[in-house]
């Protein structure tokens, strides 16, 4: 195979080309100026790997128009104040470059083809030539960069740019596909153009155009994507081995639905139909981090289905949609239970007593909820059955504890359940079971147990630490101990002291959210008989390979309870990988 590589790449004198090219507006040598002054380099996605560069991004020293806000129009206008000049209308595309060809090798019988297909709006409009301008700098670029390498008898690593452009209403859209020849990688740029006010729309105003606010815009496309990755990876996981175990699927599926990749940045278009889609990284296990896809955001409706449940004396759940929260009544019966579950804090906790408590990280559509205590505490847990047959549940207590309250995700194994029901193991405690449709009974109880040590590979022994060289800066490590719960130690080096300071404690895994994947901690000071430290943070990895070696970072959020770091809830510890 070796060989057969080093023939393509030197294969130049053998290639048979038919090139097709339309060139509007801008000029071959105009275009190749653009591209060795403007597109040296290329912004990098949202997620910083420069293994995928988001195209549709405009270049740092790529000048272009300001993008119109509505207030001023360059067009004639009427006295009414509307654009009387350039109407909504619909508008077609020609094509700057149209490239069909291949590399044929004769000796090893090897054919590489490759299509260049890129896009302009015919349309003698401001808004119109800032867009061809844009498409013209950064695909155009890429294509002749690409027939330069294949002249040179290289192989190119764009194998194709193709595009489909749409029209709903005012809105014009292009959507761009780049795809690489090695490992099928592709990337997607959209432009989206107001044919009324011939004026380039950002993703707010395309939004704003069709009634849609930001907020709205991103729980429905957070729904959708965590729904995509479920669909596309959870019945997949027990087939993959250590590639995916608990840890690892949760850890992608929290960086599927975080706030550092679900963003007003990606890009998005109008079909022909009016359905909005999304360009979204999902997490993926084999090969590259992420991928993306196309993704339609999932509208709640406004008339949801309410749900409420009374659990015992003390607790009443009520679910509307997606939306879960919780309400606390102070009872004899529930101070007992506080003070038999105290092994989750070994200390007193301050319940909400009559406020309704949110349930964060729930992300589904829900058909039932069941609430139970299970084991020899009788700890209570609230299950949530979804459409698709999974189970999600919530650590009552274990969430009180940590001052946070959100849900696990779908346990990996329950599929296609129908129901839930009481049962009893051999020695008495009260246990919960996932009924399938044909009738088989899963252990949840024996589940949740194994779940509480959920975390990610590369989390795990590794040391973590500002990276500042400051002597008294934290030094944070995770392992799994001997009966597979998470410890922890956080120290810190104090100039003059012989021993260093800090806490060491326990993790239990509670779930994901925005933030990251969520964890209880409860630690006791080091090196003394301190009071118990406790609370909620979410744990955030992301690898940055912008640099000239890579780096991993770790994001700590402060949610609920103690700081584990110094600071107050809501606030941000970052943390470098410096060993492991």
């Amino acid at each position: 195979m070796d060989n057969v590589m080093g023939e393509i790449r030197n294969m130049g004198k053998k290639q048979k080309r038919t090139i097709k090219r339309t060139v509007s507006a801008l000029s071959t040598a105009a275009i190749l100026l653009m591209v060795m002054t403007a597109c040296g380099r290329q912004a990098s996605s949202q997620t910083e790997n420069t293994e995928g560069k988001n195209l549709s991004s405009v270049p740092e020293n790529f000048q272009k128009q300001e993008e119109s806000e509505g207030g001023e129009n360059t067009a004639a206008e009427g006295e009414s104040g509307e654009n009387t000049a350039y109407p909504g209308r619909e508008v077609t595309v020609t094509e700057l470059y149209s490239v069909d060809d291949e590399i044929v090798n004769e000796e090893y019988d090897y054919v590489v083809e490759y299509s260049y297909h890129v896009p302009q709006i015919d349309d003698d409009t401001p808004g119109a030539a800032e867009i061809n301008s844009e498409i013209a700098a950064v695909y155009g670029g890429l294509v002749e960069r690409s027939l330069n390498e294949i002249e040179q008898g290289e192989l190119t690593g764009c194998a194709s740019i193709t595009y489909e452009a749409y029209q709903s209403g005012d809105i014009f859209s292009l959507v761009l596909l780049c795809t690489e020849y090695f490992g099928g990688y592709e990337e997607y740029g959209t432009y989206n153009y107001d044919t009324r006010e011939s004026v380039r729309l950002g993703n707010e105003k395309v939004l704003e155009k069709k009634g849609l606010t930001g907020e709205e815009y991103l729980s429905a496309l957070r729904r959708a994507a965590v729904k995509y990755y479920d669909n596309l990876y959870f019945n997949q996981w027990d087939e993959m081995g250590e590639w995916c175990l608990a840890g690892a699927y949760q850890e992608r599926r929290a960086f599927t639905v975080s706030e550092r990749n679900i963003t007003m940045d990606l890009p998005l278009y109008f079909d022909n139909s009016g359905k909005l889609h999304t360009i979204v990284p999902i997490g993926s296990h084999i090969g590259a981090d992420w991928l993306n896809e196309i993704i339609t955001p999932e509208f709640q409706q406004e008339d949801m289905d309410v749900e409420t449940v009374e659990y015992m004396d003390f607790l009443t759940v009520k679910r509307q949609g997606s939306n879960v929260t919780l309400r606390f009544k102070k009872t004899d019966y529930f101070n007992e239970l506080l003070a038999a579950t105290s092994y989750y804090t070994y200390d007193e906790v301050t319940v909400p007593y009559g406020k309704e408590v949110e349930v964060n990280g729930l992300y589904g559509d829900y058909t039932r909820i069941f609430c139970e205590c299970i084991g020899e505490m009788g700890a209570p847990y609230l299950f949530l059955l979804t459409e698709e047959g999974r189970v999600e549940y919530i650590n009552v207590m274990g969430c009180l504890y940590a001052g946070y309250f959100c849900a696990n995700g779908p346990l990996l194994g329950a599929a296609q359940v129908k129901d839930f029901e009481l049962g009893e193991n051999e020695i008495g405690y009260q246990m919960i079971y996932a009924v399938t449709g044909s009738g088989e009974r899963i252990d949840l109880s024996e589940m949740i147990w194994g779940n509480m040590g959920n975390i990610a590979y590369d989390l795990l022994d590794c040391s973590w630490g500002t990276g500042s060289g400051v002597e008294d800066g934290p030094e944070f490590f995770l392992r799994n101990d001997s009966d597979g719960f998470l410890s922890f130690e956080l120290m810190y080096n104090v100039p003059g002291e012989e021993y260093r300071t800090g806490l060491d404690g326990s993790f239990t895994y509670l779930g994901i959210t925005e933030q990251g994947v969520v964890y209880h901690y409860v630690g006791n000071g080091i090196n003394s008989n301190g009071p118990v430290w406790q609370g909620a943070v979410a744990l955030y990895v992301e690898s940055d390979y912008s640099g000239e070696e890579p780096i991993t970072l770790l994001y700590v959020t402060e949610l609920g309870g103690n700081p584990l770091f110094e600071g107050e809830t809501g606030d941000v510890t970052v943390l470098l990988r410096t060993f492991g």
